[in-house]
């Protein structure tokens, strides 16, 4: 199926580029932090102290091979630096087949990649390096941290082509299991310096608590950051039954009035762990609304 030339089902690495200019705007304070993330933080480190050896990941720079832990562990391993990890902002994004929808001008998977860029382009002009992990049902993308425009750029190309490749899957007709979000988090977490920014956008559609119960971990080696996308029909279901096709294709009816109490729940929930949680609707324009979304920031 081509999805060109249908902006609210497709995600557009051009315009994914374009963002870095609203980002720009939206950082009053740039100057005050120089660094990612909402607060002014350490100052950065010469880059030189290792702070961490983690397993190695497709696109890191073996330059930065840890002989030692590679012999130890008989699996290839990486160090991170100080300045690595004090700058260090990962683009978690969810494109799997629950987010592959939307009732009002984009789906909700579109919004997820715009945000993503948008957090992303924050991070690279305060001062600090972008990684991304972009998975969908299938497959998953991973671009480890770098710094630069031409990170940015990299990771726009590479979440369009994910959204790409997610909306092929699923028109294929060829259904197959999905992992929960808990196994990306806990992904996430291997993959992270310490004293990172992990910035998730997801629709939350796991329906457990097995979501907050990944990222308390996380939190003690992260910051947490969280996009909620929210579709209008989630923010206001109608109050009657309604037929749906279940994961398995039958048809069913049934009514979807306990969706938005359960996201608040987990909502504050998150909050009380110590993420930051930012709810937004899927069809809102981000030019007009950057400065609510981030207020929380200035």
């Amino acid at each position: 199926m081509d999805w060109h030339g249908h902006p609210g089902a497709s995600v557009d690495a051009d315009r994914l580029i374009r963002l870095r200019a609203l980002a720009q705007s939206s950082l009053p304070h740039l100057a005050e932090t120089g660094r990612p993330g909402s607060h002014a933080g350490k100052k950065r480190g010469s880059g030189l102290d290792i702070r961490d050896i983690r397993p190695y990941a497709d696109g890191d720079d073996i330059r930065h091979m840890d002989a030692m832990a590679t012999a130890r562990t008989g699996k290839p391993h990486v160090r991170t630096f100080h300045e690595d990890q004090d700058r260090t902002a990962m683009l978690v994004v969810d494109f799997r087949h629950t987010m592959l929808w939307g009732t009002r001008n984009r789906l909700r998977s579109v919004l997820a990649a715009e945000l993503a860029a948008l957090a992303g382009w924050r991070s690279l002009y305060a001062g600090g390096r972008v990684g991304l992990l972009a998975f969908s049902d299938r497959e998953s993308m991973f671009q480890p941290p770098r710094e630069r425009d031409t990170a940015m750029v990299r990771i726009a190309g590479s979440l369009a082509q994910a959204h790409r490749q997610a909306l092929e899957g699923l028109a294929s007709g060829d259904r197959v299991p999905s992992a929960g979000l808990d196994s990306h988090i806990d992904r996430v977490a291997r993959l992270v310096p310490r004293g990172a920014t992990v910035v998730l956008t997801t629709g939350f559609d796991d329906g457990d608590d097995v979501v907050e119960q990944a990222i308390r971990p996380l939190l003690r080696l992260a910051s947490v950051e969280i996009f909620l996308i929210r579709d209008a029909f989630e923010r206001d279901p109608p109050q009657r039954n309604l037929p749906y096709f279940s994961e398995d294709g039958a048809l069913k009816w049934g009514a979807f009035t306990k969706g938005a109490a359960s996201a608040e729940r987990r909502v504050q929930a998150l909050r009380d762990a110590g993420a930051t949680v930012r709810v937004v609707d899927a069809d809102t324009v981000l030019e007009e609304t950057v400065g609510a979304i981030y207020a929380d920031a200035v």
